[in-house]
């Protein structure tokens, strides 16, 4: 399995910009437990997950797809995060044709959805639905639209109402809390008028991630481990990069910083380690489609991510292939 060849290269869009990639052929398989559990999570995230949607108000569901971050080990499927918006729906089927075969059967059961482009938001959608629409095409349109916006463009809220996705609440964390997977985590300072001396209820002594209450895209998300715990991991082949952690004292001072003086604290999830990919630590992200006439989540496969960070996301050099499952 070492040395899997990898093909490295870019994919233009609409606005000049390129995405540059680097695939790799080698297959993995996601579990058919795995899926019973996702099947199982998604049932109950769709109730905790509020909006004023389109596709909440027809569907009773968040979002028309979604993906999970996740890991699997032992048979336990471990999920970062659900993502009610996400992205890779153009770039995925590029190099995953297992998942594009079952997009395109997905988004047969749908009405035709057109995208809506977001201010400074360069996608991949059109590589899955076409030329994007403007704000104010979108505003003439009475079709369903998938609206690549930020929560703060309070211009794209009128589009709520057709929307199959959010769009006010997007990456609202706060379904991890009802579903078990993070707490609430609150710093105060100590000895305001001598030293500062940050601290946080509950304690940051064991390795974990911090999260914002909202957010997208990695921000804010931090790791907390001491050099110790740290080396613990290394100890195991897990990649730890000098970057990857902050310390309890630096994520005490970053949670004092924000609104309410609070943010999210969930247990460290290890990442995976593929055989192919030796010196990269490795997760899963798996889409999954609600069928509106079954009434049910449908798996659609995905792709495995590999970088040598301890937070695995999309980089320049982040390595991706094919994730199937057994239909």
């Amino acid at each position: 399995m070492h040395g899997t060849s990898v093909t490295v290269g870019q994919v233009r869009h609409g606005s000049g910009q390129a995405w540059e990639y680097a695939f790799s052929s080698q297959e993995e398989l996601f579990p058919d437990t795995a899926i019973s559990q996702a099947r199982e999570y998604l049932s109950i995230w769709q109730g905790l997950f509020s909006g004023d949607t389109w596709v909440k108000r027809e569907h009773n569901v968040p979002s028309f797809i979604v993906r999970l971050d996740c890991v699997v080990h032992d048979g336990e499927l471990q999920v970062y995060e659900i993502e009610e918006r996400p992205c890779g729906l153009g770039m995925i089927p590029l190099c995953n044709p297992f998942f594009g075969e079952r997009l395109a059967a997905h988004l047969s059961k749908w009405p035709e959805i057109r995208w809506v482009a977001g201010p400074g938001r360069d996608t991949d959608d059109e590589l899955a639905f076409g030329s994007p629409l403007s704000l104010q095409e979108a505003l003439r349109y009475d079709g369903p639209l998938l609206v690549r916006s930020r929560p703060e463009d309070h211009e794209f809220h009128a589009l709520e109402n057709r929307s199959v996705s959010s769009i006010s609440r997007e990456g609202d964390k706060r379904y991890g809390v009802e579903m078990g997977w993070w707490d609430e985590i609150t710093a105060r300072m100590e000895f305001e008028d001598r030293d500062r001396v940050y601290v946080t209820d509950p304690s940051l002594s064991d390795p974990c991630v911090i999260k914002p209450r909202r957010g997208t895209r990695c921000n804010l998300v931090k790791v907390v481990m001491r050099a110790k715990q740290r080396e613990a991991l290394r100890d195991r082949g897990i990649i730890v990069g000098k970057g990857d952690c902050e310390s309890p004292d630096q994520v005490a001072k970053l949670i004092f910083q924000q609104p309410h003086r609070t943010m999210y604290r969930q247990p460290l999830i290890v990442p995976l380690k593929l055989s192919h990919q030796p010196d990269k630590n490795a997760i899963f992200r798996m889409y999954f489609g609600y069928d509106p006439n079954a009434k049910e989540w449908t798996p659609l496969g995905g792709m495995w991510m590999a970088l040598n960070s301890l937070i695995v996301h999309g980089t320049n050099n982040t390595v991706t292939g094919p994730l199937i499952f057994r239909d």
